[in-house]
């Protein structure tokens, strides 16, 4: 079966689009029947490069603002659309033109450029689905909670309404703002079959899904660089991918300035003989932060517990029964937050923090049977802590009430 592989990127994502490129042609040149990249000002240099590492099957499409608002002008004067382009870019947008491409081809795969490809993508050649990708959230839609695709990764097959999609999502775009919750609702809509790829398929860390942590070098297929570092600029990441660095060597690509941060964490993690091994060991640390009270107890990881909490969101500690999490908000303060779906638990902590008289949570209601209890603060790293074992008191009792033998937390 025909496949196209398909990117959108402004010159600043150029190396991430080679790289990944040459990467799928090394590991398996069958994969791809060819690559299509709608650019936005491409350097002649950059353009170069992309047809010295496979000229036969590339095939690049310049695609400025102008020519977006031209397909799209229900894009033009929305809020939403206007304020998401400033956030990200108006190429994130454009993927339905990316569907007209089904036309020739029996698979269409979207790739983000700050991807990095590590093994071969058996799932995505066997796929028979209509569509697939990898949701490990959900979002709210007529009443039930739906998968959300992360869009770094989706797969279309021709048996997919593609048309149809094609015709209606950007309706759904302008109405949401989002073009993942757009996805999400049509597919919905339309009763199309996905499947749900394995995390593995895009894999995104740090992440805020704690039981995916542990996955081996092996097991992660495609890694996501969400954030603001790359691969192009950042020592740190090149530091865990080896195989990469070979690729921009070879093709002659340029890294970006690289933060001093960055230049220490290389220093740092330099040891490490695979990426691999680093993941594996800074799981284990992150799910041992809200039992610390010395954060920079341990001094290799001191680098990454301040990258953490400059983060806006960030899951921590995750048990079978409630999730810890915390948000940056503005002026300094964040919001912590203790996310519960158990209905008679939620009774017993609302109950239970009325006997604590310096409690400051606030109770809120997502769903019939979400629950979340929140409090704002300017001291992050003791309250956090503080919250952890306030809660987790509650949740022993609660567990002695129920006769429970026991709670693992991951």
């Amino acid at each position: 079966m025909s496949l196209a592989v398909v990117f959108a990127s402004n010159n600043t994502y150029s190396p991430g689009v080679i790289s990944n490129i040459a990467q799928i042609e090394m590991i398996d040149s069958s994969f791809a029947d060819a690559y299509y990249i709608f650019g936005s000002d491409w350097s002649p240099e950059n353009k170069e490069v992309l047809n010295n590492v496979v000229s036969n099957k590339n095939h690049y499409i310049e695609y400025n603002e102008s020519d977006f608002f031209a397909d799209f002008p229900q894009f033009l004067n929305n809020k939403k659309i206007k304020e998401f382009i400033t956030r990200y870019s108006y190429l994130i947008l454009i993927f339905p033109k990316f569907l007209e491409l089904l036309d020739m081809f029996d698979k269409i795969l979207i790739l983000d450029a700050d991807l990095i490809i590590l093994n071969q993508m058996y799932e995505l050649s066997n796929a028979n689905d209509p569509i697939a990708w990898r949701a490990s959230i959900t979002t709210s839609y007529k009443g039930v909670d739906i998968p959300r695709p992360n869009a770094g990764l989706l797969l279309f097959c021709k048996n997919c309404p593609y048309k149809t999609i094609m015709n209606n999502i950007v309706d759904y775009i302008v109405k949401t703002g989002s073009n993942e919750i757009a996805l999400s609702q049509i597919v919905y809509d339309l009763n199309v079959t996905v499947y749900n790829l394995p995390f593995s398929y895009n894999y995104a860390f740090p992440v805020s899904y704690s039981d995916h942590f542990e996955l081996s070098k092996d097991e992660v297929i495609v890694f996501h660089c969400v954030g603001k570092r790359k691969f192009w600029n950042s020592a740190f990441i090149q530091s865990l991918f080896p195989t990469y660095r070979i690729i921009y060597d070879k093709y002659s690509l340029e890294y970006n300035s690289t933060s001093d941060d960055d230049i220490k964490g290389y220093e740092l993690y330099r040891s490490f003989k695979n990426y691999g091994v680093f993941l594996r060991a800074q799981n284990e640390f992150l799910r041992k932060i809200p039992l610390l009270h010395e954060f920079d107890s341990i001094p290799e990881i001191r680098l990454n517990i301040d990258s953490l909490f400059s983060s806006n969101i960030r899951y921590f500690h995750n048990s079978g029964l409630i999730t810890f999490r915390f948000r940056r908000m503005a002026f300094g303060m964040h919001r912590l937050y203790a996310d519960c779906e158990v209905l008679d638990l939620c009774d017993f902590i609302s109950h239970e923090l009325q006997c604590y008289s310096t409690s400051k949570f606030k109770k809120h209601s997502y769903t019939s049977n979400k629950y979340t209890f929140y409090y704002d603060t300017n001291h992050i790293k003791g309250d956090f802590v503080s919250m952890v074992n306030t809660f987790d008191k509650i949740i022993n009792n609660y567990i002695k009430l129920n006769n429970k033998k026991e709670l693992l937390f991951l």
